[in-house]
């Protein structure tokens, strides 16, 4: 975990699920969501709240642009 600026800037691995159609399994006669893997870094506001951003440049850009140079 980092801060910068006020902000919490948390690693983040996790999965997506149904980021495309799903596919149908005839045999069960049910649909199966497609997942993938995702990682990037978790933004904590402040005040509340959370934004993902896929680097940690982006992140530090994100946040100066949010609070203003």
């Amino acid at each position: 975990m980092r801060e910068y600026r006020g902000f919490r800037i948390e690693p983040f691995e996790g999965v997506n699920v149904g980021y495309a159609p799903a596919r149908h399994n005839k045999a069960k006669r049910t649909l199966t969501p497609r997942t993938r893997k995702v990682s990037g870094y978790l933004l904590c506001y402040p005040d509340g709240g959370e934004k993902f951003v896929a680097t940690l440049r982006e992140a530090r850009e994100y946040i100066d642009r949010y609070c203003g140079d």
